[in-house]
């Protein structure tokens, strides 16, 4: 099969171009190009502003969408991750005890609203808004397939998302 119905043009190109792809057909579903970011500075120091950065841009509600993911390298670093963002929303008033779920190998269920977890298990899930963080430094085989599988998730916006020095 090498027809792309999941997500819109944008997002499959830009999925496509990360592979390698050139010959998948796609369907015809336009939406906004992807956004990529780059956030300087040591790990944790850059994950905070990359988080800041998910909090102003995360569109979930009645007028807008259902799902939304963070999706990570490792279990650790999204561990952290939903650690603190988890902390961001409370503050923000978000609903984090019916809307937001860290997927770890031992979960059973997630729910809709936000997710945080791992490429490795985001796969064969699908999210409406995906935002992914990596390190940039970090171009190995397995971290460059998990940049992949984070961007095919998404079905209607993407949010790619690099730190380092």
């Amino acid at each position: 099969m090498n027809k792309s119905y999941r997500n819109t043009v944008e997002i499959a190109s830009y999925a496509n171009q990360l592979a390698g792809i050139t010959d998948m057909d796609l369907f015809d579903r336009h939406g906004q190009p992807v956004e990529e970011l780059f956030f300087k500075g040591k790990k944790q120091q850059a994950m905070e502003v990359a988080l800041d950065e998910l909090v102003n841009k995360l569109q979930l509600g009645a007028e807008q969408f259902e799902t939304a993911a963070l999706i990570l390298r490792t279990e650790s670093e999204a561990k952290d991750a939903a650690r603190i963002l988890k902390e961001k929303l409370e503050n923000t008033g978000f609903d984090v005890e019916n809307r937001f779920s860290y997927l770890h190998r031992d979960s059973t269920s997630f729910c809709k609203g936000l997710t945080v977890t791992t490429f490795y298990l985001a796969k064969g899930l699908e999210f409406d808004q995906v935002f992914s963080l990596f390190p940039a430094a970090d171009q190995s085989p397995i971290a460059k397939q998990g940049r992949y599988i984070a961007a095919t998730r998404a079905l209607h916006k993407l949010h790619m998302y690099e730190y380092g020095k």
